[in-house]
């Protein structure tokens, strides 16, 4: 197959201070390679004007180095009309010249999203279902008065394997902080990874420090590629690493890089998408960055964010549900450019209206042949449809899973404030789905 799940990368100009900064960076790099990793890593997130670009590639030797440079701005040049006066005539001789008109004959302005911060700023969620703070405090204080690691591992695996909540970043963070040596993180993060509610890259390069060795950053740094949720941030991640090819490792593992979904995490295997369209659904918040999304919108945020990060042997489905049950497709469908395209059109014209039909939604579910994991995500508490009383529909559910053995992965999506909301009564229906289930329950709400 072939990268059904690529998206263009955004792209942004880039500021001074930063602009500053990657020229300097390039100028001080020893070799040619060291410059175009430096270059590549930049070019994932900028885009620049024709005078910047000539400031980051007149520090190569000579002109084929400097050609073989500009090649990489392609796709990456916003002022393109200037390219004769601030990069073809600054070449010192004729066939630089002509090389350098040939490589930008064809190019045209590329498109940006605005000026690019100094650090990009990181979606912060209020998760209501991560573990309560003393109790983590006694899980990781069992964990380090271990004195084998492997006796760390078992007691981790033994503390979070039957607790449904999640763990948050900052939770996570200091999970890690237990463990000594990388085989053991590695493990740990396979343990808890559907709990794991994201990792920023302050986190990454805080935990990349504990390891002198460079292959092991590199190992630890795959690990953790999908738990990323600022990947716009990525290319602070690089000075962790000290070496040229190590440096150039770390950047081919984080070119594709697509964020993780804070309600969904990383799905795998046979899934499908249970996804409340409710008139409440329409209920408005303000995040951290202070941006306004109504809760429907985040979700086809969230949802097509997460559809992008499927890899070829996922299956998915997916099922909007208000009064009444829809479904995409009858049965689960493979990964393809096709089916991608058409999922993220499907998902574009959700609109919210209507009940909160929650039996109907999981039964509709549970008839899908095959399906492994079921994330189900509401606003609310059931309003609508032929049972409505929350203990009917889990011991429904206790009934369906029985016979399939799917867990459900519950999301509580609860951000702002609608007046017949009843948050308490919602979290505790979600957590008993994923705790019947087997699966891991999200709460995120706001005040």
């Amino acid at each position: 197959m072939e990268s059904s799940n690529s998206t263009k990368t955004t792209l942004y100009t880039i500021n001074e201070k930063r602009y500053t900064e990657l020229v300097e960076r390039v100028k001080k790099a020893g070799f040619s390679g060291q410059k175009i990793t430096l270059i590549k890593t930049a070019l994932s997130i900028y885009a620049f004007k024709c005078k910047q670009v000539w400031g980051l590639i007149e520090s190569f030797t000579t002109e084929s180095d400097k050609l073989e440079a500009l090649a990489l701005f392609k796709e990456h040049i916003v002022d393109i009309e200037n390219k004769d006066k601030e990069i073809i005539e600054k070449f010192t001789f004729s066939d630089g010249k002509k090389k350098s008109a040939e490589l930008l004959a064809n190019v045209h302005n590329c498109k940006v999203e605005g000026e690019a911060p100094d650090k990009f700023p990181v979606i912060q969620l209020p998760y209501a279902s991560k573990w309560a703070d003393n109790d983590l405090a006694k899980v990781l204080d069992t964990i380090k008065k271990e004195s084998f690691s492997d006796k760390k591992v078992a007691a981790a695996k033994e503390a979070f394997a039957n607790k449904p909540e999640g763990l948050t970043p900052d939770q996570a963070e200091k999970l890690y902080d237990c463990f000594t040596f990388s085989k053991d993180i590695l493990t740990v993060t396979e343990l808890i990874h559907e709990k794991l509610m994201g990792i920023t890259c302050e986190q990454i390069i805080k935990l990349l420090g504990k390891f002198s060795f460079q292959d092991q950053k590199l190992e630890i740094l795959k690990a953790f590629k999908k738990c990323i949720t600022d990947v716009d941030n990525k290319f602070l991640i690089l000075d962790a690493y000290n070496f040229s090819d190590t440096k150039e490792e770390a950047r081919k593992i984080l070119e594709d890089l697509k964020p993780k979904s804070f309600i969904f995490g990383i799905p795998t295997g046979k899934v499908v998408f249970v996804i409340d369209l409710s008139g409440s659904m329409s209920c408005t918040f303000k995040l951290n960055t202070g941006k306004t999304y109504s809760r429907l919108d985040f979700v086809k945020m969230e949802l097509e964010k997460v559809i992008h990060t499927f890899d070829e042997h996922t299956e998915f489905n997916i099922l909007p549900y208000a009064s009444g049950v829809s479904k995409w497709k009858n049965g689960l469908e493979k990964v393809t450019d096709k089916s991608v395209s058409e999922a993220i059109d499907y998902v574009h014209k959700f609109k919210a209206n209507g009940g909160t039909n929650v039996y109907e939604a999981l039964k509709t579910a549970y008839s899908i042949s095959g399906v492994e994991t079921i994330y189900f995500l509401t606003d609310g508490m059931p309003t609508e449809g032929a049972k409505q009383k929350t203990h009917d529909i889990v011991e429904e559910v206790k009934k369906w899973h029985a016979s399939t053995k799917a867990k459900i992965n519950s999301i509580a999506f609860l951000m702002g404030n609608f007046s017949g909301d009843n948050k308490p009564a919602s979290r505790a229906f979600m957590r008993e789905l994923a705790e019947v289930t087997g699966g891991t329950y999200r709460s995120i709400e706001s005040d």
